[in-house]
């Protein structure tokens, strides 16, 4: 009696039985769904990497502009008023953000940082009026470096200025119009608004403001950069942790302008 066999797939001579070929279609298949994994992960990869790369150089970048920014900050001497630099004169490195949108007053913070630089190491006006706040109006006259012929000192609608009084008290202000050596002056963030006499220095500055925004976000947290004034923009996304750590005397600088002792 013969006995019964199953079916045999044959191509050929030699041809594969039916689990044969399903055990080696099985073993193809795992083989292309590895494939298809290492691409997938290749994918990834090579969208990812672009993106680490813009970060890193992003993250250089601001490391530089900051640090560029710290060695600058109070450098330009005041000649004919002080005849010092800036940053012996004022503090010139906050632990704050400065101007209309920053800080209260007396806030410290280690997330957050604003740098003032002369705007002009040879420029400096004085003030041949006495100047109160609440006008808005000051009038100058040209110090030692100011440009010949210009009654504003080179002082530019739009600039910023810190007036100085022969005893170190400071105010940050804008210059919103010129006419002449008339300046209209807007206080940029918090001040006393006591009066400053005659013979005050007006000295053009330039504010850098950089601090942590903290954000849940598609952006995250962010690094932010600004004037201290009207425009603050994010240099970097993604951010866990920003930190500037102040070495010297325990009382946190500020603008004394308070009217305060400091």
């Amino acid at each position: 009696m013969t006995g019964c066999m199953g079916p045999r797939w044959r191509s050929g001579g030699e041809g594969l039985t039916l689990p044969e070929l399903l055990i080696e279609a099985a073993i193809v298949l795992v083989i292309m769904a590895g494939i298809v994994g290492v691409v997938d992960a290749g994918h990834a990869a090579s969208r990812a990497q672009p993106a680490a790369i813009d970060i890193q150089q992003r993250l250089r970048a601001v490391s530089e502009s900051i640090s560029a920014d710290i060695l600058g900050a109070g450098s330009g001497p005041m000649n004919g008023v002080f005849g010092k630099a800036l940053g012996t004169v004022v503090p010139t490195v906050l632990p704050y953000r400065v101007g209309p949108r920053g800080d209260a007053p007396g806030t410290v913070r280690t997330d957050a940082i604003t740098l003032i630089t002369s705007g002009s190491p040879h420029v400096t006006g004085r003030l041949r009026e006495a100047f109160v706040p609440a006008n808005g109006i000051a009038q100058i006259e040209s110090g030692p470096g100011c440009p010949v012929g210009d009654d504003a000192c080179g002082l530019r609608a739009g600039g910023a200025v810190l007036l100085i009084d022969v005893l170190g008290q400071a105010d940050l202000f804008r210059v919103d119009g010129v006419a002449g050596a008339s300046l209209t002056l807007v206080a940029r963030g918090a001040i006393s608004g006591r009066p400053f006499p005659v013979g005050t220095a007006v000295v053009p500055v330039t504010v850098s403001v950089y601090y942590l925004r903290q954000g849940s976000g598609a952006d995250g947290s962010q690094v932010m950069s600004g004037d201290g004034d009207r425009s603050d923009l994010p240099l970097v996304d993604h951010v866990t942790r920003l930190a500037f750590e102040l070495f010297g005397d325990p009382q946190p600088p500020r603008l004394r302008s308070a009217g305060v002792a400091h």
